[in-house]
């Protein structure tokens, strides 16, 4: 990732309440011997949010990174949001006979709201510069076992046997 553009990446979800309900989707408390379950998932204000910070959080506690991505989270109106903030209903179905195969084990229908996509060119950039940096950490994995964990300048002979073995071992694996 580019240090010069730091971001801030988060979900946020006001409320999600699942319950049980009875086969015409009211609130009720229901016996566990039922062969049929129904339950109602509400979500209100599920969305993602890419922002562009102007620089990089300084804590020295987790208390005090706690309050700062707080201040992040409610102080700040004006999210870059990817998924514009969603309200929705999961009705699901749930078939506990393990011996009754003439209906699905689940069947769920789903009804959102309006719902609002965007990336903008500051947060595609973002986005190519972090997959970039998790392509370049995938590389270097099969080579990690041999880096040293002293700086170049105080043993630089460890750091040529590191680039030695790296290399053999591409040799030998194409090969």
């Amino acid at each position: 990732c580019n240090p010069q553009n730091p971001f801030a990446l988060g979900v946020t979800l006001e409320t999600l309440h699942i319950e049980s309900t009875d086969e015409n989707w009211e609130p009720k408390f229901l016996s566990e011997k039922a062969s049929v379950s129904y339950k109602l998932l509400s979500m209100r204000n599920f969305s993602i949010y890419w922002n562009p910070l102007p620089q990089f959080l300084e804590f020295s506690s987790h208390e005090e990174l706690a309050t700062k991505l707080e201040e992040l989270l409610f102080e700040h109106d004006d999210h870059h949001y990817i998924v514009q903030p969603i309200n929705g209903t999961i009705k699901a179905v749930l078939n506990k006979d393990e011996t009754d195969y003439s209906r699905p084990k689940i069947l769920a229908s789903m009804a959102l709201e309006h719902i609002g996509l965007s990336l903008e060119q500051q947060q595609w950039l973002d986005l190519i510069s972090l997959l970039d940096t998790f392509n370049s950490y995938i590389k270097g994995l099969p080579y990690r076992k041999w880096r040293p964990i002293v700086r170049v300048k105080e043993n630089p002979r460890a750091w040529w046997h590191f680039a030695i073995s790296s290399i053999v071992s591409e040799t030998k694996w194409k090969k």
